[in-house]
């Protein structure tokens, strides 16, 4: 949801605070110091998660806007007290073991302190601790969980209806999505499941439930 949030598709109720890994704080330091290697990294992953109808419309050259957007964004939650950043050391190693194929290659690499894997850490970090909190995780598209499909089972638990019903009133309640039928969010939400072992999916632990707003 971070192109959304730099392109003002929704904004945040007053005493809503986000979560983000200092992964990414990390990186826009990086691109404010003037980094054009950092900077091309997070191009390419709004372009890896944009949806398709969008993929060749033309809004790259808007991208330097975008991120600029997404800093003043981060640095305005971060000023008001609404940021909450979780440290790669909370990053549980059960979930970076499964995750550990995803995204192989150099194209999400970058140098922070050390040289890893940009999303790799990222999706550790805050399904992390979307498992150990229960908080929402709220993606712009479907993508995320079909690159993680093969990894962690993305399931929808019957038992959890009635839950995720209520949680999306409130969440709609929350924030304000903008742009019509056009405009398509997508709520997670990590469970901790005691003993759960699923070898097609290389995941022990951790369930994640979804729906569309």
């Amino acid at each position: 949801m971070l192109e959304s949030l730099a392109c003002g598709e929704f904004s945040l109720g007053d005493a809503l605070k986000i979560v983000v890994p200092d992964n990414l704080i990390k990186l826009l330091k990086k691109i404010e110091e003037g980094s054009s290697e950092h900077r091309l990294l997070l191009t390419q992953i709004f372009r890896h998660f944009r949806r398709r109808n969008h993929q060749k419309d033309g809004v790259d050259s808007k991208k330097d806007e975008k991120i600029n957007k997404l800093k003043d964004a981060i640095y305005g939650l971060k000023e008001k007290g609404r940021l909450i950043v979780v440290e790669k050391e909370e990053s549980e190693e059960e979930i970076e073991r499964s995750l550990e194929g995803i995204y192989p290659g150099g194209a999400f690499e970058a140098s922070l302190s050390l040289r890893r894997n940009f999303l790799r850490d990222y999706l550790s970090i805050i399904y992390s601790w979307s498992k150990r909190t229960g908080g929402i995780v709220l993606e712009r598209t479907k993508r995320v969980f079909s690159d993680m499909g093969g990894y962690i089972a993305t399931l929808h638990l019957p038992e959890k209806v009635d839950y995720m019903v209520d949680l999306k009133g409130k969440v709609l309640n929350v924030y304000d999505f903008k742009g019509g039928k056009g405009v398509r969010f997508f709520i997670a939400c990590a469970v901790g499941v005691a003993g759960m072992v699923s070898p097609p999916f290389g995941a022990i632990g951790v369930v994640i439930t979804f729906m569309d707003p």
